[in-house]
């Protein structure tokens, strides 16, 4: 494919938006981001104009905002993240830093800019760990700035050491802790009796399963013998920005087996049974309706 002529320029998507990239008489190669293909197409108009006038190009780049966008979509695009670390990723990134340095241009940011983020979120009144956390993703964003030559430098990584100014009287969340006793155990057991969901709440609270573990069991994934029982745990149902997501577990010592003690044996038995049931009676109405 012929290389592009001086000024002739080109639009390419990227996750995100598009890229709009010239060659300039020189030889290098400037580059603007935009979000969608219109302002591409005008942006490119513009620069070729410029070109051929004569005239100074606009700054090419990229604003903080922009690339903090464009660095979530990769992310969710390569689900190389969990959903809900990504959803916390959007909250960090939309909430903490585009509105303090989302006008900065990308390679212009300094320790001082990561400060004045850490510092708006203190005086939001969040906690220390916010804080720290908000600095955490930053760096991480621009790790991969880093590994792409969007920035020369981490700046998030070099405002480590220096902590947020304290500001007004300190408060502290007292969150208590409920350990699940056995008299709890059976209160909540006899509570849900005969409740749809009973079954859950036994598995929950005899083998202490997460949640999305429970969620994410398949028949496929349990062995129902009455002396040797077991269930596997090899994934977990997330939901993140409006979707569910069926993901493995998030360490090695998290998929696991265990073993099922001849009542939940029985149990899951009778759920399996009535389950069953209740799908050929939903199949019988479904037939008679469309009769």
């Amino acid at each position: 494919m012929p290389k592009n002529s001086n000024g002739e320029g080109s639009i390419g998507k990227y996750v995100g938006g598009y890229a709009v990239r010239v060659t300039l008489p020189n030889g290098k190669r400037k580059a603007y981001y935009l979000k969608t293909r219109v302002e591409a197409s005008d942006k490119l108009t513009e620069v070729r104009r410029l070109l051929e006038d004569g005239k100074a190009l606009p700054d090419g780049k990229m604003l903080t905002r922009t690339y903090l966008t464009k660095w979530i979509t990769d992310k969710e695009a390569e689900k190389d993240v969990r959903p809900t670390t990504l959803r916390r990723y959007w909250e960090y990134v939309h909430y903490h830093m585009i509105p303090v340095i989302g006008d900065i241009p990308l390679n212009e940011l300094r320790p001082l800019h990561v400060h004045k983020v850490m510092q708006a979120v203190q005086d939001k009144g969040l906690s220390k760990q916010t804080i720290l956390t908000t600095r955490s993703v930053l760096q991480n964003a621009l790790n991969d700035a880093l590994e792409d030559e969007y920035v020369t430098a981490n700046v998030a990584a070099m405002a480590k050491g220096r902590k947020a100014r304290k500001k007004g009287r300190k408060t502290t969340l007292n969150v208590k802790k409920i350990d699940i006793t056995i008299d709890l155990g059976k209160r909540y057991l006899q509570a849900m009796t005969g409740n749809r969901h009973e079954l859950i709440f036994r598995l929950a609270i005899f083998l202490g399963l997460r949640q999305s573990e429970l969620l994410g069991l398949r028949w496929s994934d349990i062995d129902l013998n009455k002396e040797n029982g077991k269930i596997r745990i090899n994934r977990g149902l997330h939901r993140s920005q409006g979707k569910w997501w069926f993901m493995e577990p998030k360490t090695e010592k998290s998929e696991r087996t265990t073993s099922l003690t001849e009542p939940l044996v029985e149990s899951l038995s009778n759920h399996r049974l009535a389950q069953i049931a209740e799908k050929k009676w939903y199949d019988a109405e479904e037939k008679h309706w469309e009769g």
